[in-house]
């Protein structure tokens, strides 16, 4: 037994102790080769980018970057969308200001009204995102601004400062023309159209008129008339109740052979429609951000935005149209806005070209090429 104990290994056994020790003893003499010239090819393989530059940082340290900056973005996302879930009442209230200073202006009750147990809850928790997109916005660039910097040149950083100041501001801008120019002025033009438009046929007929009109005047004048003192408590009740379902039925007339439509809205409808409209508003008046870098990257030029005018005045105004509510209001306020931000974009983008023109001998020039450059949008 002892004598067989000491045999050395066969078969696939002696196979793998042979490729064991191959592999050991060239992972030996591949240690000894590095640490002999530290310029070895194989060294070199191992490291990817240098501590100097960051923009020549490995991939896994770029990927930890960007989980780093992503991290950032969604817990401050987070912890204000929270926020503004509690704070949802007085944030609706605010958003709902327009369209309530329509309805005081016109007499009509301020109600907003709830189909489904669970509109209330999914309104504030929209509302609370729409909140937490807008106020994190700025954050959301930064974090995009500090991972993409380090691969930049000094002056294409230089260049790129603007846009990053000017992108929230315009889009805050955007949201307070809706909030303050376009909202109140469709809502007038809409609940207004509902109010002198709405008046239909009913079959209520004279008889039907003059018998609720002189039920009121009874039960008012028997309950008006009472002395509670004199008067038992059981018949003083059955007086009110009946002067309150008379002065109900009173209120529910209408002129006859007419009836009018009361205007009332749902608490998701309207959250869905001026959200629709801020959102719209805010990324519409990042449009000259937008076509300004473009210009400076050189993907498009002027000569092309100004031989294009009449297209983008029709791809803008469609653009307001969906947007905003279905009328020509809405539509023209957003709509101009943006075609005035589109020429301001032309006038910035132009004096962007004449600088590179005048200081950046590789800035390409399409004077001599302009016919067949875009003849896409010619034709």
């Amino acid at each position: 037994m002892s004598a067989e104990g000491n045999q050395p290994p066969k078969g696939l056994g002696a196979v793998a102790g042979r490729m064991r020790s191959m592999f050991q003893r060239q992972g030996r003499a591949d240690a000894t080769a590095a640490a002999a010239d530290p310029t070895d090819e194989a060294q070199i393989d191992t490291v990817i980018g240098t501590t100097e530059d960051p923009s020549q940082a490995p991939l896994m340290e770029h990927l930890r970057e960007l989980r780093q900056r992503v991290f950032i973005y969604i817990i401050v996302f987070f912890v204000l969308t929270v926020g503004a879930f509690f704070l949802a009442r007085p944030i609706y209230l605010f958003l709902a200001e327009p369209i309530i200073a329509v309805f005081e202006r016109n007499g009509l009750p301020t109600v907003f009204i709830v189909t489904s147990p669970f509109e209330k809850f999914f309104a504030d928790f929209s509302l609370a995102l729409f909140v937490g997109f807008a106020i994190t916005l700025p954050v959301l660039l930064f974090q995009i601004w500090r991972f993409v910097a380090p691969g930049l040149y000094s002056n294409e950083k230089g260049a790129m400062r603007p846009f990053l100041i000017a992108s929230p501001i315009l889009f805050a801008t955007g949201i307070a023309f809706v909030y303050f120019v376009v909202m109140p002025m469709a809502f007038t033009f809409l609940i207004g159209y509902a109010l002198n438009g709405g008046e239909f046929n009913m079959s209520r007929s004279e008889a039907e008129f003059q018998a609720v009109l002189e039920t009121y005047r009874a039960a008012s004048a028997t309950f008006l008339g009472m002395d509670p003192a004199e008067a038992g408590r059981d018949a003083f009740v059955a007086a009110g109740e009946a002067y309150r379902a008379a002065l109900r039925d009173m209120a529910q007339l209408r002129p006859l052979d007419k009836v009018s439509i009361d205007p009332q809205t749902k608490i998701a409808d309207y959250l869905r429609d001026s959200m629709r409209m801020l959102i719209g508003g805010g990324l519409g008046f990042q449009l000259p951000v937008a076509l300004t870098l473009m210009v400076r990257s050189g993907l498009v030029s002027t000569k092309v935005l100004k031989r294009n005018r009449k297209f983008a005045v029709l791809i803008l105004f469609i653009l307001s149209g969906v947007l905003t509510p279905p009328d020509i209001i809405s539509q023209a306020m957003l709509g101009g806005p943006m075609y005035l931000l589109y020429e301001a974009a032309i006038f910035i983008g132009g004096r962007i070209e004449t600088y590179q023109r005048a200081n950046n001998p590789y800035w390409a020039d399409d004077s001599a090429d302009d016919e067949t450059e875009n003849q896409i949008f010619d034709a």
